[in-house]
């Protein structure tokens, strides 16, 4: 959950290679995962935290390097505005998993048995693939037809999936 608002740079280091700016994006990465590090060490050894600590600092961490470094490296390398980057990347990612989040909140059952668990999760993967159909543009679902279209005839010759 900590990466849903930003998802969309997930494909930062691909797009830092591709434009050969890889030294901002290595010198981001390299100090987020020592202040990682460190905030782990400091939680573990100093509050007793556990598998807690390590968890918090790297939420931190996360959050701190996206919101600071990686989003505005991403929105520079694509070359455009943050409103547009915001409504084009960050909007439609997070809508499906807002709308996922209400739903299983909603139906969060009174006594967790496995069907009830079983059956809230299909709900979930149905509205979460419904809400990000949605969002997509029409060049995002002829991309993914023709994913979809292709494993399927692979299948259907016989050939891995």
């Amino acid at each position: 959950i900590a990466w849903v608002p930003f998802y969309s740079l997930l494909g930062l280091p691909y797009l830092a290679r591709a434009h050969a700016r890889l030294r901002g994006y290595n010198t981001a990465f390299l100090a987020s995962q020592l202040l990682n590090v460190g905030l782990t060490v400091y939680f573990v050894s100093r509050y007793q935290l556990g598998a807690y600590g390590s968890a918090l600092a790297t939420l931190i961490s996360v959050w701190l390097f996206s919101a600071c470094c990686f989003l505005p490296l991403s929105i520079r390398s694509f070359g455009i505005s943050p409103a547009r980057y915001a409504r084009d990347t960050v909007a439609r990612g997070i809508a499906p998993w807002t709308a996922t989040l209400l739903l299983l909140w909603w139906l969060r059952p009174a006594s967790p048995t496995w069907g009830n668990v079983i059956l809230a999760s299909a709900a979930g993967g149905c509205v979460f693939c419904a809400v990000a159909a949605a969002c997509m543009s029409q060049t995002d679902r002829r991309d993914v037809h023709e994913i979809i279209c292709t494993q399927l005839s692979r299948r259907g010759k016989g050939g891995a999936a």
